[in-house]
């Protein structure tokens, strides 16, 4: 099987100055875990997943393992709140991992893997 075979091909895409707000009811209502983001006539410029959404008010695993942060979930309460007036742009990753419609899905996952 080709990852043709199984692609959507009718996609939805942010602007890089859509609001972070927008997008995230956007992704919660229709489902998606991750949006390309466009500019003009369809440039791909980046694209920007739940977990880039919600790892932002948090410590990474390093902080947290080296004891450089700790997991206060109250404060991190308020911080997320700080997450929704930021844009796209302040998120989104630029460096866009895609392949061809025309290899094998497994391929592709292969790829994926090793990219995360």
């Amino acid at each position: 099987m080709l990852v043709k075979d199984i692609m959507a091909r009718s996609v939805k895409t942010v602007n890089p100055k859509t609001s972070i707000q927008s997008v995230a009811s956007l992704m919660c209502l229709n489902r998606f875990s991750a949006l390309p983001v466009v500019e003009g006539e369809d440039k791909l410029v980046g694209i920007l997943a739940e977990r880039d959404i919600l790892r932002y008010p948090f410590p990474s695993l390093d902080d947290i393992m080296g004891g450089g942060a700790s997991l206060n979930f109250e404060s991190m309460e308020s911080d997320y709140k700080k997450v929704f007036p930021l844009k796209v742009m302040d998120l989104m990753t630029e460096k866009v991992v895609s392949v061809h419609p025309d290899i094998p899905i497994l391929q592709a996952v292969s790829i994926m893997a090793k990219k995360g």
